[in-house]
């Protein structure tokens, strides 16, 4: 189950990178890959591939993601395998919201709410949300707030695809300045 999980969340992002636009996906044009038990997942300016180490000469499967569409339905059963995984209920709300879905990532933002109620949710799986609706200026709270909090997820604001729409504006820079990022 659990590498079903992990299998599901590898694939579900990095389809909701390959619907992203040029520019987000040019960060990652030098690839990358994860090994899960018999499988490796390899994402490079291609494509997404699987291949699985029991087949005969390991020959790559092309997983096709060409829209958010499919990040959409990868995501959701990541979210219920991870039992509701705040981190990915926020990549999942901001399909939603590069999709138009406007009213699918308000629902989102409300189960992170009530989550946040009974435990930590990393503020910064909120301001992907926000991310996906549009709302930068609301983002970019939440990921001031997600410095104040010592946020892992932060360590990527200069390179993650998801953080791109951000990165003109002078909160950004300033936000990225505090963290002594260059």
């Amino acid at each position: 189950m659990k590498r079903a999980m992990n299998l599901r969340i590898v694939i579900g992002l990095c389809a909701l990178l390959a619907g992203t636009n040029a520019a987000s996906a040019a960060i990652l044009s030098w690839g990358c890959q994860a090994q899960l038990g018999d499988q490796r997942v390899l994402f490079n300016r291609d494509g997404l591939y699987i291949v699985d180490g029991k087949a005969p000469a390991g020959k790559p499967k092309k997983f096709t993601a060409d829209s958010v569409g499919d990040a959409i339905t990868e995501l959701k059963q990541a979210v219920a395998l991870s039992e509701g995984s705040p981190v990915l209920m926020g990549q999942l709300g901001r399909a939603y919201g590069l999709s138009g879905a406007a009213a699918e990532a308000n629902a989102v933002l409300a189960q992170l709410t009530a989550l946040a109620r009974r435990e930590y949710v990393p503020s910064s799986a909120v301001a992907l949300v926000h991310l996906g609706l549009g709302r930068n200026a609301n983002a970019l709270d939440l990921l001031d707030r997600a410095y104040d909090e010592h946020d892992f997820a932060l360590v990527h604001l200069r390179v993650a695809p998801w953080f791109q729409s951000l990165r003109g504006d002078a909160r950004y820079a300033q936000l990225a300045a505090r963290m002594q990022l260059r």
